[in-house]
Formats: structure tokens, sequence, C-alpha cells
């Protein structure tokens, strides 16, 4: 589910290209739910 849900992102910041911040921001959002999963699973 996690992969699926970065090639989405990667989707969004594509189809945010004219909006960079927006791209960043959808980047940020994976990395933060990443860090939730690794130190839940800890």
């Amino acid at each position: 589910m996690a992969q699926g849900d970065v090639i989405v992102l990667g989707t969004r910041g594509e189809w945010y290209g004219s909006h960079p911040i927006d791209a960043i921001a959808l980047c940020i959002a994976a990395l933060n739910a990443r860090l939730a999963e690794v130190a839940d699973a800890d």
C-alpha cells in the first residue's frame, strides 16, 4: 500500500509541475508518513 501511495504522490507531483511548492509539500507528507510507519514498526 505504501508503494502505491508513493506512485500516486509522484503522479500528483507531475500534475502540479507548474506549482513546485505543492510537489514539495506532497513529498514532505510522504516522508512523514514513511517515518511514522518506521516508528510504528519499531
